[in-house]
């Protein structure tokens, strides 16, 4: 089946979960009965389609890519990874042509359609809560209790904790500080967990490598720090539909070549970005 691209309405129908709740469930039992089953990469693409995929229910829309420079994986291991959970009836996978924005033709993103396995799972989501509970004290001291209230999530909130907790052991704060501007770390880091925050610099430098050396970022980081903020902004106005990296990535392109041209008018040069 191939869709239009940036039909957002028709990728909602493809849903099969009724709330969040509903996919949660089916995302821990998968999880849960498969974890130790197949390779960390096949695990790692599904967590990945199932952060994109809470704004629709079970519905996700990313380019192969994409998938591949947040788990750090080629696009061969992102393709076998895929045939993987498509064969498992773990996810659907639909095609779109470009029928809308700018440049019209070919095939776009992939949409993504994770399979409601809540009801194949139900015996595997029974031991999990069955063992949840076991691991839960019969009584509480006050300041458990306390601790409790105080760290408390959301169902979708807790699964992506558990998930940075368990795939970006190596991507703590830290490492982050001593490895990438200090700036740019607390900046990106009020609004994501620090493997997004290495993921980000990496497209940033993608975004000046073409163009320019590694000194660019450090000479205006300033500017590409607020453009990253007005990618913030207009995210949390629903300005954004789609994967957000991947548009940040496309403003700091313009933000490089501003910057350059900027530059060379300055000095009498042009600039050839076909080059």
């Amino acid at each position: 089946m191939i869709l239009s691209n940036a039909d957002y309405s028709n990728y909602k129908k493809l849903s099969k979960f009724e709330n969040t709740e509903h996919l949660n469930n089916s995302i821990r039992g998968f999880l849960y009965k498969y974890k130790h089953e197949l390779n960390q990469s096949v695990i790692d693409v599904y967590r990945t389609i199932a952060n994109f995929a809470v704004k629709l229910s079970g519905v996700a829309f990313l380019k192969q890519q994409t998938i591949a420079e947040i788990i750090g994986k080629s696009i061969a291991t992102i393709k076998r990874s895929l045939k993987v959970l498509k064969d498992l009836k773990a996810i659907e996978i639909h095609r779109t042509k470009r029928e809308k924005g700018r440049i019209k033709g070919g095939f776009g993103h992939n949409v993504f359609v994770i399979c409601d396995l809540s009801d194949e799972l139900s015996g595997e989501l029974s031991k999990m809560n069955h063992r949840e509970e076991a691991e839960t004290p019969c009584h509480q001291t006050q300041k458990q209790q306390n601790y409790a209230k105080e760290s408390s999530h959301s169902e979708s909130n807790h699964l992506k904790e558990f998930k940075k907790r368990k795939t970006n052991l190596n991507y703590d704060k830290e490492f982050l500080s001593s490895n990438l501007p200090r700036q740019f770390v607390d900046t990106v880091s009020s609004f994501h967990d620090n493997q997004t925050v290495f993921n980000l610099w990496n497209r940033l430098c993608l975004a000046t490598k073409k163009h320019a050396d590694s000194s660019l970022i450090l000479s205006h980081i300033d500017m590409f720090i607020k453009t990253y903020k007005e990618c913030i902004w207009k995210f949390k106005t629903n300005r954004i539909q789609g994967d957000f990296i991947g548009y940040v990535y496309g403003a700091w392109v313009n933000t490089c070549k501003n910057i350059i041209l900027e530059q060379n008018s300055r000095i009498g040069l042009y600039y050839d970005w076909l080059a």
